[in-house]
C-alpha cells in the first residue's frame, strides 16, 4: 500500500512540477506583484544604469535585495531573453537544482537505501511554497539553492571529498541573494564548533570577513545606497498580529513535514549524522 501511494504521490508531483513550468513558461503578465519590480531592476541595471540608488532620488524604487539574482537576471535580459522568462528560468532551474542538492544531502545521511531517499525528495518535490517560488520570478529560489549547495558541499567535506571552501562560498552567494538566507551558514557554523573547532576557528571569520568585506565594497560602489535599499529599507516593525499570520502560513505550508520530522527525531537522536 505505501509502494502504491508513493507512486501515486510521485505521478502527482511531476504532473504538477509540470503544470507549473507550462504556466510559467506560458504567461506573459507578472504572477505577483515582486516579478515586475524585479524585473525593472534587473532590466535598468542591464542597460548601465546601476542597482542601488539614493532612496529620495530618481527613480525614487528600492532595490530589496541582494545583487546576484539581479546579475543574472541583468545577463539574459543582456541576451534578449524576454524579461518575465528571464526570471522564471532562474527560478525553475534554481528548483531543479535544489531538489539535485536535496538528493544528495539525503544520500549523505539517510542510511536506509534509494526509496527513504526518494521518499524525501518527494516530500520536498510536493511541497507547494516550494513550487510556486520556484516557478516566479522573485529571488527565494536561488538563494535556497545556493543554501542547500553549501549544506551539500559541507557534507562532502566532512566526507573527505570536498572543499568546507566550496561551502562557505555558497553562503556567501545565498546572503547576497536574498538577505535571510542565513539557516545553512548558521548550521554548518555550530556543527563546525561541535565537531570541528579548529575548523570552525578558520570557516566561521573567513566567511564573515569575506561577506563584510564585500557588502563594504557595495556600499562604497553606491555611494552609501546598498545598505539602504537591501537593510534599512527592509527593516519592518514587529507587530504580534504579524507573527501570527506568519506562523499560520509556516503551519499550513510545512505542518506535514514538521509531523514527518518529528516522527523521526527519536531515530535521529541513536545515530550520528555520519
Amino acid at each position: 500500500m505505501f509502494r502504491a501511494c508513493w507512486k501515486f504521490a510521485s505521478i502527482l508531483a511531476a504532473v504538477g512540477l509540470v503544470a507549473m513550468f507550462a504556466v510559467a513558461f506560458w504567461a506573459r503578465n507578472g504572477l505577483t506583484p515582486v516579478e515586475a519590480i524585479v524585473g525593472l531592476h534587473s532590466h535598468m541595471f542591464a542597460q548601465g544604469e546601476g542597482l542601488y540608488h539614493a532612496l529620495n532620488q530618481y527613480p525614487f524604487t528600492v532595490a530589496a535585495y541582494g545583487p546576484i539574482y539581479y546579475s543574472l537576471f541583468a545577463l539574459l535580459d543582456r541576451f534578449g531573453v524576454p524579461i518575465y522568462l528571464a526570471a522564471r528560468t532562474i527560478s525553475i532551474l534554481s528548483l531543479l537544482a535544489a531538489l539535485w542538492f536535496g538528493w544528495r544531502i539525503l544520500a549523505r545521511l539517510v542510511p536506509d537505501g534509494g526509496a527513504a531517499r526518494a521518499t524525501g525528495l518527494l516530500l520536498a518535490a510536493v511541497t507547494a511554497n516550494l513550487l510556486y517560488w520556484g516557478s516566479v520570478g522573485q529571488v527565494d529560489m536561488l538563494a535556497v539553492c545556493f543554501s542547500l549547495g553549501a549544506f551539500s558541499s559541507y557534507l562532502d567535506w566532512r566526507d573527505g571529498r570536498g572543499s568546507i571552501w566550496l561551502a562557505g562560498l555558497c553562503v556567501v552567494l545565498a546572503v547576497f541573494t536574498k538577505q535571510t538566507a542565513i539557516a545553512s551558514g548558521a548550521t554548518i557554523g555550530l556543527m563546525l564548533l561541535w565537531e570541528d573547532r579548529r575548523a570552525a576557528a578558520r570557516w566561521i571569520p573567513a566567511v564573515a570577513l569575506a561577506g563584510v568585506t564585500i557588502a563594504a565594497t557595495l556600499q562604497w560602489a553606491t555611494k552609501g545606497a546598498y545598505l539602504d535599499n537591501a537593510i534599512f529599507a527592509n527593516l519592518n516593525p514587529f507587530e504580534a498580529d504579524k507573527l501570527v499570520d506568519q506562523a499560520k502560513y509556516f503551519l499550513l505550508t510545512t505542518g506535514g513535514l514538521l509531523l514527518t520530522a518529528a516522527c523521526g527525531v527519536r531515530y535521529a537522536n541513536r545515530r550520528t549524522l555520519r
